[in-house]
């Protein structure tokens, strides 16, 4: 008989660490912190300091990145949701320290402040990269603890809400792009097209293209659809990641798509898909894409 599987429960970063300061700051220098930090952000952290002057302020952690003295990185952490002042004290003390990382890190992040990183790694083009880190403490059970850091806003995924920086599905790619032009199907273009279009128009969901396979559309809420152009000649395939068949039935359902739900993986397990293949059907699709990234998830 398999082992019974723990309830887990994800609690608020305040429950864990009562003050920023004299909690949070000290656990994220430890070795738990640096090694939570490792596995999540895929950064190691040496020579690591808390609380650094920077001229009249101080700055909660600066460190290097391993096998750089020269590479500073600097990391702003709050336990309540973001504003406008931790945004500035990031900026201020990755300026002035000339920091190559910036890291913020808080309990969950408004649209607004996740779009500003995007768009300053946009602007730096590597120069100074940052990143937007949600904390979410762990209850494993009836006493284990656990934490996890979702990865909200990163260099590989920079790209402004509302703005596609480019279109290789459309412009040929050359060597940038995975398929070919037999395999990428010219007349799913005008599909991939409409689609991208109505999310361009929703700045809430970023869009991307990732590895050369596909679009990526990602929601504040932190669900994500891919499309998939190269599957069949006339037909664009939008795999909903990581959620069940029956979520996604319940979804469309009231808008009468009549497309059926494809239970076994398309690419990944535990992402189900639909393929649409009409403009008329897009217009359902376009609909139940942005419900599916946009609406409040419990949690």
């Amino acid at each position: 008989m398999p082992e019974v599987l723990e309830h887990v429960q994800m609690l608020s970063p305040r429950v864990v660490w009562n003050d920023e300061a004299r909690d949070f700051t000290p656990w994220l220098a430890s070795d738990k912190g640096r090694a939570a930090l490792k596995q999540w952000l895929g950064l190691s952290l040496t020579d690591v300091k808390t609380e650094v002057p920077v001229g009249p302020f101080s700055a909660d952690l600066v460190a290097n990145l391993e096998g750089s003295e020269d590479d500073i990185v600097v990391i702003e952490n709050q336990l309540e949701d973001t504003d406008h002042e931790h945004l500035g004290k990031l900026l201020t003390y990755a300026s002035t320290l000339g920091a190559k990382v910036a890291v913020w890190i808080a309990a969950r992040f408004l649209t607004e402040h996740r779009a500003a990183l995007d768009w300053l790694n946009d602007l730096s083009e590597g120069e100074i990269v940052f990143y937007g880190l949600e904390v979410v403490p762990l209850k494993i059970g009836d006493s284990s603890l656990g934490v996890m850091f979702r990865t909200v806003s990163s260099p590989g995924e920079s790209t402004r809400p509302g703005y596609v920086r480019e279109r290789p599905w459309k412009d040929g790619g050359g060597d940038d792009w995975h398929h070919t032009s037999d395999e990428n199907y010219p007349e799913n273009i005008p599909m991939l097209d409409s689609v991208t279009g109505g999310m361009n128009r929703d700045n809430r969901i970023r869009v991307s293209w990732d590895q050369r396979l596909y679009i990526k559309l990602l929601g504040p809420n932190g669900r994500e659809v891919r499309l998939f152009a190269g599957t069949k000649k006339g037909r664009l395939d939008i795999s909903f990641m990581h959620t069940s068949r029956e979520a996604i039935e319940a979804m469309l359902a009231p808008l009468n798509l009549q497309l059926p739900v494809m239970p076994e993986p398309h690419v990944y397990t535990d992402s189900p898909w639909i393929g649409a293949t009409t403009n008329a059907q897009w217009d359902g699709v376009n609909t139940a894409i942005v419900r599916w990234l946009t609406e409040e998830v419990a949690h």
